[in-house]
């Protein structure tokens, strides 16, 4: 609300610097909104006092790498800007559509996962219970595994009709929608990889090393500008080409920004590989358990994108001249039997979490009906 003020009310009037009291306005609704409930609770009824300054400390050493790490993503998107703003015009915003597009999907798997296990995983730590601690993270990734590669394969067949869908309209034009799908699926291959990474941070948080995933987000910081500069100021031709050509928009002009894209996904696989080794080192037996999710569900994706691409074309190719009605329904079309494809995929592969996943529905819709007790007739 604030910042829609800062928008609507504070710009007309003050011009830029409105936009800025509308964050703080905001910022300070968030906290403002907190506070009865911080009341009621009792938090205040007493003096607050400072005794335990052992955990202040340890708790202060803890978050600090956290903060740090998370700094980190932020100097990330700067360098990002930075370098996208010395290409072609439009370049900042067609990378940062496609990647709004993709955190989408992270923020609904990789996220909701991570942030899930949590709990369970510090509990565990905390009570000495080694095993089930890399039990517990290992079944989040299968699930993360599980969502994300089948949902990855079907964001790149359908790149396009998404972004048309989405955003194509008033100056969004076609060149607009073919670079930034472009830039979708490119970033896409770093779903699983990004979801991963969340998982994996939090089950260091959880086991209070902060440090590791601080060092291994700043070599994917460092990664992604370094490499990102080179490959722009070199203007490396035949890697632009190559990209462009395999997502079919080498005739479209300003394609430079794909090598970002391109950047930004390779190092953070990268950079989630060397985390996921790391782990392995510390608690042993998390990939063996993660395993047989992994060629599942990459058997799955694969078999979803067939089908999808299948439907497309079947149905036709897009056109200039397609209505959005009729872009969303081929969309739909392929994407609904993708999904079909991918979950028959999973039956036949005897899928633990697709038989989990199943079991679960089934019991949440149809419950059992208890036979009636007995009743003795004197």
């Amino acid at each position: 609300l604030g910042i829609i003020a800062g928008i609507t009310v504070f710009y007309p009037a003050l011009g830029l610097q409105g936009l800025g009291w509308g964050v703080v306005v905001g910022s300070f609704l968030h906290f403002a909104i907190q506070m009865p409930a911080v009341f009621r609770d009792g938090f205040f009824n007493t003096v607050p006092r400072f005794s335990e300054g052992k955990a202040l400390l340890e708790t202060v050493f803890l978050s600090l790498p956290r903060a740090l790490a998370l700094s980190m993503n932020q100097l990330t998107f700067i360098g990002i800007t930075a370098i996208a703003s010395t290409l072609a015009a439009g370049s900042i915003a067609v990378f940062m559509f496609a990647y709004n597009l993709q955190a989408v999907p992270l923020a609904i798997v990789g996220a909701s996962y991570s942030v899930a296990a949590f709990p369970t995983l510090a509990s565990a730590i905390a009570q000495g219970q080694r095993v089930e601690f890399i039990a517990h993270i290992a079944t989040a990734a299968r699930y993360v595994l599980f969502w994300s590669l089948p949902a990855t394969a079907l964001i790149i067949v359908l790149r396009a009709h998404i972004v048309r869908v989405v955003l194509g309209s008033g100056a969004f034009d076609w060149t607009d929608t073919r670079l930034t799908a472009a830039a979708f699926a490119l970033l896409a291959l770093a779903l699983v990889a990004q979801g991963l990474t969340l998982l994996l941070v939090r089950g260091y948080y959880a086991a209070g090393r902060t440090f590791t995933p601080f060092f291994v987000s700043i070599g994917i910081a460092a990664g992604i500008l370094g490499l990102g500069v080179a490959l722009v100021s070199l203007r490396n031709d035949f890697l632009v080409f190559t990209v462009q050509s395999l997502l079919r928009v080498e005739d479209v002009p300003g394609g430079t920004v794909l090598a970002l894209a391109f950047v930004y996904a390779l190092v953070t696989i990268l950079g989630t590989c060397v985390l996921t080794y790391l782990f392995e080192r510390k608690f042993r037996g998390f990939i063996a358990q993660v395993a047989p999710a992994w060629w599942q569900s990459l058997v799955a994706a694969v078999a979803s994108g067939v089908a999808a691409y299948s439907v497309l074309v079947f149905l036709g190719p897009l056109e200039f001249s397609s209505t959005t009605l009729s872009v969303f329904t081929k969309g739909f079309a392929a994407g609904v039997i993708g999904i079909i494809v991918a979950l028959i995929a999973y039956h036949l592969l005897g899928s633990r979490e697709y038989a989990e996943t199943f079991g679960s529905l089934r019991d949440r819709l149809y419950t059992r009906r208890l036979p009636a007790p007995a009743v003795a007739i004197a």
